[in-house]
């Protein structure tokens, strides 16, 4: 299936083979699936179905630093203590219904005034053994927005036996800016959304 998924250590210069990440304390490994939740984009290469990825969690016990390992890219992240924040972006050509391109190509062959960016924006609530237990086994409806403090069980946190984090719940959000002298077709708003599911290995 088509998707746009820009977290690939091809986007990145001098991506390691085998990177690791910052941090004093692993808050684990987690296996997410996104399901599409809704579309606000005019551009014709649109993906076209859920996906699977991995995450990969570890921060200061300080609260100094968050860092997240995704597709092979490590990066800084936000962290409060229950919901933790991911935003990067590349360049990337999208491509338009009618075969054309948003990433505008001169004569000669050189690049044009036309660029176009992919911004990846991943939210999500890291539950505690008790608030996976308080919602059954599942992400409660409103995660972000409630749903967890509803719960009202203990948060995540440092343990004796390494970070408690069992379940991710969240929203992944693709926007396309694209600037310059560009296509028409080019210039109105494109944003993707998912909501995104994760389990602890």
């Amino acid at each position: 299936m088509r998707r746009w998924w820009l977290l690939l250590c091809a986007l990145a210069l001098g991506c390691p083979s085998t990177p690791s990440l910052p941090g004093n304390e692993a808050m684990g490994t987690f296996e997410f699936h996104a399901e599409p939740l809704g579309a606000d984009c005019s551009l014709g290469s649109l993906p076209d179905g859920g996906f699977d990825f991995e995450v990969t969690a570890r921060h200061n016990k300080d609260g100094s630093g968050t860092w997240l390992l995704i597709g092979g890219i490590v990066g800084d992240a936000g962290f409060d203590g229950q919901y933790v924040t991911s935003v990067r972006e590349a360049p990337r050509t999208f491509e338009l219904a009618d075969g054309g391109s948003c990433t505008l190509t001169l004569p000669d062959g050189g690049p044009g005034a036309c660029s176009s960016t992919l911004t990846e924006t991943l939210v999500f609530a890291l539950l505690s053994q008790a608030e996976n237990t308080a919602a059954m086994g599942q992400c409660p409806p409103n995660a972000l927005d409630g749903g967890i403090e509803a719960l009202d069980a203990g948060r995540p946190g440092s343990t004796a036996n390494g970070y408690d984090a069992l379940r991710a719940c969240g929203v992944l959000t693709d926007t396309a800016t694209i600037t310059g002298d560009c296509a028409a077709e080019c210039m109105t708003p494109c944003s993707l959304s998912y909501t995104v599911t994760g389990v602890r290995k």
